[in-house]
């Protein structure tokens, strides 16, 4: 028995798996990214998307991943997939995700550097 490779527990080989009378089309959200003081904001829009139909991980080596699919007319879903680098100045264990009006905000703190002891 031969396998295929997988990422992340996934088959990148295999196609999307169909639930029986879906029809997916591939979305592309608009995003962008906020550099802060103290924090860097990655906010990627998706109107109509609802909140229980999306969601966010983190990946190793400094990964934020972004899924979720929403109906539209037709029985059609559109679906995403994105991964984002986070900045190696960000803490990746206090990476936190709010969905507002459309709007996932990603809020990704910056590491705490300690000053130099004189």
């Amino acid at each position: 028995m031969t396998t295929r490779p997988r990422v992340n527990g996934a088959n990148p080989v295999r196609p999307r798996r169909a639930i029986a009378g879906r029809v997916y089309e591939k979305f592309k959200p608009i995003y962008e990214w906020r550099p802060e003081d103290h924090h860097d904001s990655l906010l990627v829009y998706l109107p109509g998307f609802p909140k229980k139909f999306m969601k966010v991980t983190t990946e190793n080596p400094n990964i934020l991943r972004v899924r979720g699919e929403r109906l539209v007319p037709g029985n059609k879903w559109h679906w995403f997939h994105k991964d984002f680098k986070v900045p190696e100045t960000c803490e990746m264990s206090k990476i936190r995700a709010k969905y507002e009006g459309g709007i996932l905000t990603i809020t990704m703190p910056h590491k705490i550097t300690n000053p130099p002891i004189i």
